[in-house]
């Protein structure tokens, strides 16, 4: 790496200090958000807060405060969290303070004014609403230049928010380093907590699954009865016509586990017990996010598996639906339902529009929080074969054209 002269470094921190003294002047202290900031120097925001550790530093070199100030010189070293969470993250390039909230966001606005804040699992509480305006409120954050500790087990929030992690593990640091690093470390130790032969379970795994039909050959490969999941802690609503009696998450080769890598096939095992007569069944899976997004989903009408005939009451219904994971790293659950239509519509449904095609079925069971697994970086080849939270395939290529003044 090539040296940069002292002499360089000074011209890039005037640079850095002019452009934040006209940012100051425009909008006050708290109107020069880190973007205007941005703005008015002309650098990254990775740039600025290289040569200055924060957005207060370049106040204070500007307008000198009183010596009962605490705040460290920037290159100190900053004070290690407290080991109280398997993985906490703080952005590495900004000191480190002491600061405290608990409660929802609005609080956090009204009751502290500090350089930094500690957020120790508050995001991992409330509904999916209340986690929405902590995002937000967190994105403000870090606008205004607070420094933020982020004590959490949520990977989602880790990746998009932290420069650097920390990850503890029996109230040790197992890791301090980039984000990336972090959070192989962490799912590492998630895989490595599993069973003894590597397949990582679930406490309380074992299947409270209604007994199969006796002497029913099953149509296609399934699970053995040790593999189900448990179904009292999923959450159903229907119409009555049907039950889920059985749910298994295995990978390819037919192993009940709840990790996988980048890119791994899932695949799902559900099966319904009619108390009513049916049209034909459709079934299909969903996946969601830690966000509470859906990334994926599909049915059966949407692999185009042919119709079968309208089934009887009392008829069990088997499902096995294979899902490849081309999805971010992190925490996923997954949604199991059961819809129905006719033989008519379902044979012209590649003709319909999809408004069309969803007012000729009738949902009959839909079950969430059926379970969570955890899709982690992959082992081999490029950890992370994209970024985003999903992968949409495709190609690329690359030409070199020459110079037009080469000869040729």
């Amino acid at each position: 790496m090539p040296k940069v002269s002292q002499e360089h470094l000074a011209g890039r921190r005037a640079e850095i200090l002019e452009g934040a003294r006209r940012a100051f002047a425009t909008y006050g202290y708290e109107g020069a958000t880190v973007a205007r900031l941005e703005e008015a120097i002309g650098l990254s925001r990775g740039a600025i807060f290289h040569y200055f550790g924060a957005r207060e530093y370049l106040s204070e070199r500007l307008h000198p405060r009183s010596p009962r100030a605490t705040r460290p010189t920037p290159g100190s070293t900053p004070l290690p969290p407290s080991p109280t969470s398997a993985s906490s993250s703080t952005s590495r390039s900004r000191p480190i303070r002491a600061a405290c909230s608990c409660g929802s966001p609005s609080s956090v606005t009204t009751s502290v004014d500090a350089d930094l804040l500690l957020i120790d699992e508050a995001l991992a509480v409330g509904d999916v609403f209340f986690t929405q305006k902590c995002f937000g409120h967190l994105e403000r954050l870090i606008d205004r230049g607070v420094s933020v500790v982020l004590v959490t087990h949520d990977t989602s929030a880790v990746n998009q928010f932290c420069d650097g992690v920390i990850v503890l593990n029996e109230g040790r640091v197992a890791f301090d380093g980039d984000t990336v690093g972090g959070l192989r470390t962490y799912f590492a130790f998630q895989r490595s907590s599993g069973s003894a032969n590597g397949t990582a379970t679930t406490p309380g795994r074992r299947a409270l699954r209604s007994p199969s039909i006796p002497g029913a050959a099953p149509a296609l490969p399934w699970p053995d009865e040790a593999d189900f999941l448990p179904l009292d802690t999923m959450s159903s609503q229907g119409t009555g016509e049907a039950r889920c009696t059985a749910v298994a998450l295995c990978d390819e080769a037919g192993r009940a586990t709840d990790v996988f890598q980048m890119g791994d096939m899932a695949v799902f095992y559900y099966e319904f017990e009619l108390d009513g007569p049916l049209g034909v069944p459709v079934g299909g899976i969903s996946l969601v996010n830690e966000r509470n997004l859906i990334v994926h989903g599909r049915n059966t009408v949407q692999h185009m598996l042919p119709p079968c005939e309208p089934v009887p009451a009392g008829s069990r219904l088997r499902f096995r639906q294979r899902m490849r994971l081309d999805v971010a790293p992190g925490r996923y659950t997954f949604v199991v339902g059961l819809v129905t239509m006719s033989a008519e519509d379902y044979g012209q449904a590649a003709h319909m529009s999809h408004a069309s095609l969803h007012e000729r079925t009738t949902r009959i069971l839909s079950i969430a929080n059926v379970a969570s697994f955890t899709v982690t970086l992959r082992r081999d080849g490029l950890e992370l074969p994209f970024h985003g939270l999903c992968n949409l395939g495709g190609d690329a290529e690359l030409a070199v054209m020459p110079p037009a003044d080469m000869p040729s």
